[in-house]
């Protein structure tokens, strides 16, 4: 996000996974008047990288802002390819860890298993949506039998569909690599029906947008709710600063109270009244979105 994330502490860290690449850790942000024996909704959020690089401190800034609306907030770290030597499989096995680790510590973490809301920025909306739609690798021997999948999706940036070369890294032995391994892993190829209802807001000028109207039109087909959202003129990264920070944020605000995952308007004020996102017509079975 911004350079304000550096800024922001979390409540608590703990470890949720350790992988012979190293610990992977949650960064827990708590609501006010928060109880382990609360049955609270959660906010599950991946940090943006191009599975590459970036950091947990990422959505610090989403994890803070929603913990204020009620919800537990956390941010997970995964493997990446600068820091690990990792492909995007092991950070979608790690998405999936994640979750699982949320929902079998949902006791202690004062959370509702079945209230959890899965989001991030860029690669992290791609991990996001691949819990959305089950797709992906597990880990060897994890507990398979704990659900991956959310209750709603909240997507910056998202690329659902890397397939195409998305996840090639010229140069490396990836490029070479057949194409079954990357559609194992895009979201786009594994929708079904009662897919979690979901928001995906890019830039207009996004070379992913595409691909994200292209998921929308196929799961909403299968009845499935995605509103898209676009910044016009607006570049990949769009959402990372202010004033499109504030207006993405208030747009994920409306969307889960009209889920019933927080209650009333918005608490976040705009930067800049001329920073509006326009809904994109995505049309299917599913009604326009």
């Amino acid at each position: 996000m911004t350079d304000s994330a550096k800024e922001i502490v979390p409540d608590r860290v703990c470890v949720y996974k350790s992988t012979a690449q190293g610990e992977l850790r949650m960064h827990l942000f708590l609501p006010p008047g928060w109880r382990a024996a609360d049955r609270r909704a959660a906010m599950l959020l991946f940090h943006g990288g191009g599975w590459t690089k970036g950091s947990a401190g990422q959505m610090f800034r989403w994890a803070e802002h929603f913990a204020g609306r009620g919800l537990v907030a956390m941010s997970a770290e995964y493997r990446l390819r600068d820091r690990h030597g990792t492909t995007p499989e092991k950070c979608v096995m790690d998405a999936r860890s994640a979750m699982r680790y949320l929902r079998r510590n949902a006791s202690a973490l004062g959370v509702d298993p079945a209230r959890v809301i899965a989001g991030g920025s860029s690669a992290g909306a791609h991990l996001a949506t691949a819990l959305g739609v089950g797709c992906g690798p597990d880990e060897p021997g994890e507990d398979a039998g704990v659900p991956i999948r959310p209750q709603a999706l909240v997507c910056l940036g998202n690329c659902p569909d890397a397939s195409d070369r998305g996840f090639r890294w010229k140069g490396t032995p990836d490029e070479a690599r057949g194409d079954e391994w990357a559609r194992a892993i895009s979201p786009h190829h594994h929708v079904v029906s009662g897919c979690p209802p979901a928001i995906m807001m890019s830039g207009g000028s996004d070379v992913y947008l595409p691909k994200v109207r292209a998921f929308a039109l196929k799961s909403s087909a299968l009845g499935n709710r995605v509103d898209v959202w676009s910044a016009p003129a607006q570049p990949h990264t769009f959402h990372n600063a202010s004033p499109w920070l504030e207006a993405v944020i208030i747009k994920a605000e409306e969307f889960l109270a009209s889920l019933g995952f927080i209650e009333g308007p918005p608490a976040m004020e705009p930067a800049d009244p001329k920073a509006v996102l326009v809904r994109e017509a995505v049309t299917g079975s599913g009604g326009a979105v």
